[in-house]
């Protein structure tokens, strides 16, 4: 195991934050110049996670609640099984627990399921669509 630190990275992170009240929209910025689509953050009790939905995300706080669904596997997106009609589209009430979809890693189909009830707002995703760890597939309100 190296012990290799890279100084470039650890300076870049402390220049996201100067100013408290813009973290967010710095680290935002941050992730826009990187291939990240979600970051956590951790210092002692307090806790941060930033998830970026779309290609043009923006910092604001929502009006509604949202809650963003991005991808835990690597895959191929499916919204059913073969022989089962999918019921999700945009608009489409869900439940905790419902499922949104499929991803197919080889020979393992993983349930996407939801983690809130609301109304599905925003779909990121198509019918056979490779699907990146972390990638947003949805967003219920």
């Amino acid at each position: 195991m190296s012990n290799f630190k890279n100084p470039k990275k650890k300076s870049a992170f402390k220049e996201l934050i100067p100013h408290p009240p813009s973290l967010i929209t710095d680290i935002a910025d941050w992730m826009r110049k990187t291939d990240l689509v979600e970051v956590a953050w951790k210092k002692g009790s307090k806790s941060m996670a930033v998830c970026l939905s779309g290609s043009t995300p923006s910092a604001h706080i929502p009006s509604t609640p949202s809650t963003p669904v991005c991808s835990p596997f690597v895959g191929i997106f499916h919204f059913n099984r073969p022989g089962e009609a999918s019921s999700v589209k945009s608009g489409s009430p869900v439940k905790t627990g419902d499922i949104l979809g499929w991803i197919d890693a080889g020979p393992l189909s993983h349930q996407i399921l939801s983690p809130s009830s609301g109304k599905i707002n925003r779909l990121f995703i198509e019918e056979g669509q490779p699907i990146q760890y972390g990638q947003p597939l949805f967003v219920i309100e």
